[in-house]
């Protein structure tokens, strides 16, 4: 994989907002939402890109999925990644299109919990959880204490990244940090520092290391455990924990703007 790329995939799910969902009597639900079958977003006139035929955008007051997967939806919505989400076949073929504008003094941070409402509502969606025992990694804090710097944000800032490998997280807690870093191994990353607070993290994560198909599930990529060292940090493997979203009925159609 180019190594450009292999980060581009990283960032990405790296920007995530990492919240977990609010309690239902605190539940905010979006001032005004349009849901309808999907449109396959479209590239301009010329372009020598195709479209995947999905677009997302989080603008200040709005979210917009343009004919995306339910599926994509409730990564957002529950702050998991795919592989953590069982349901229906057709929630990952299904477009929608999704217009939804966010009460005046909402934050980001309800994003997630407007659309667990969301899809509570117009898709009649119901989920459990199951808490699933499997190997993970836990980061915990090296003999020598954390090397950290602490961050003057309140929360996730953005992540930034060279084509050497070099990252830079921004106002992270070291549980989204966990979180971001389970996208470059085999199995989940658990924070087990006991560390609060916001931290900008920098170091350098070399992408040609990446794991490889062909290698044993249990060697991930050693350049991953030397940033950690470099940090103050380690991980360590360990049996766990790990949350899953069971949806337990949805209906393809949704209700009515």
């Amino acid at each position: 994989m180019p190594k450009d790329l292999a980060l581009q995939i990283f960032l990405s799910a790296a920007l995530i907002s990492l919240v977990p969902p609010l309690a239902p009597s605190q539940t905010p639900v979006f001032e005004a939402a349009s849901v309808k079958p999907g449109t396959p977003a479209q590239m301009p006139a010329g372009s020598r890109v195709k479209s995947t035929g999905t677009r997302v955008t989080e603008d200040p007051g709005r979210i917009t999925y343009q004919n995306a997967p339910l599926m994509r939806v409730l990564v957002r919505a529950y702050d998991v990644k795919r592989r953590q989400i069982n349901g229906p076949a057709w929630l990952d073929t299904e477009g929608y299109d999704i217009v939804a504008t966010l009460p005046a003094g909402a934050s980001k941070d309800q994003i997630p919990a407007m659309l667990q409402n969301l899809l509570a509502e117009r898709f009649k969606m119901t989920v459990h959880v199951e808490n699933r025992p499997e190997r993970v990694y836990a980061l915990t804090v090296g003999r020598g204490g954390p090397r950290l710097k602490e961050s003057k944000e309140t929360e996730p800032a953005g992540v930034s990244f060279d084509r050497e490998g070099h990252i830079e997280f921004i106002g992270y807690t070291l549980t989204g940090f966990a979180d971001a870093l389970t996208n470059l191994l085999d199995r989940p990353i658990v924070d087990a520092t006991g560390l609060q607070g916001h931290y900008d993290i920098a170091t350098h994560l070399d992408a040609p290391s990446l794991k490889d198909p062909s290698q044993d599930a249990a060697d991930p990529a050693p350049s991953i455990f030397t940033a950690m060292q470099d940090l103050g940090l380690k991980l360590e493997a360990k049996d766990g924990a790990v949350k899953y979203i069971v949806v337990d009925k949805a209906e393809k159609v949704p209700t009515a703007n």
